[in-house]
């Protein structure tokens, strides 16, 4: 963790837009805003944090397979951050978290056909009034994305818990 922060703080002298310096969390990190010609997006940049590459993935695996769910993550995250009710700093749920409310919604519910609006609509609806909040997790301990699963074909429910085997 020291070698992170000693690498991160060399990166705050170089010619970045920081906007924050995270080196006292569980993954020391440094937020920019980056600008291209598209508009502004804000980076994080950690080191070695080989675990948020696989989070990463899991997320685009998922978000491949259906433009809609990879645009409800989107809106989702977006809704969540212009409402202030976003950020592991301040004790809430994280972006990534989210994603994964969206992607559990989307195995659940299984929304191929559904146009964007219809399914933010519906994962909202879910959440609201389906999910148990006391009673089910959400958990992914393993994941196909084998289109049988995904058709539902081969999925098992185990108690209020979806799981998706491995082929």
């Amino acid at each position: 963790r020291q070698m992170q922060q000693k690498c991160l703080l060399k990166l705050t002298n170089a010619d970045l837009p920081i906007q924050k310096v995270g080196l006292g969390g569980r993954i020391p990190v440094i937020s920019c805003n980056y600008q291209s010609e598209d508009g502004d997006c804000e980076v994080d940049i950690t080191i070695a944090n080989f675990h948020g590459v696989r989070k990463t993935q899991f997320i685009r695996d998922w978000a491949a397979h259906d433009e809609n769910l990879r645009r409800t993550i989107l809106l989702a995250k977006y809704w969540a951050k212009r409402r202030k009710i976003v950020g592991q700093t301040k004790g809430l749920l994280g972006g990534y978290s989210f994603s994964l409310m969206v992607i559990f919604y989307y195995a659940r519910k299984l929304p191929m056909d559904m146009r964007l609006g219809a399914m933010l609509q519906d994962f909202f609806r879910f959440y609201a009034s389906e999910f148990d909040w006391e009673g089910e997790m959400i958990l992914f301990p393993e994941i196909s994305l084998d289109p049988q699963v995904l058709k539902g074909k081969s999925s098992q429910k185990s108690g209020t818990t979806m799981f998706f085997p491995k082929p």
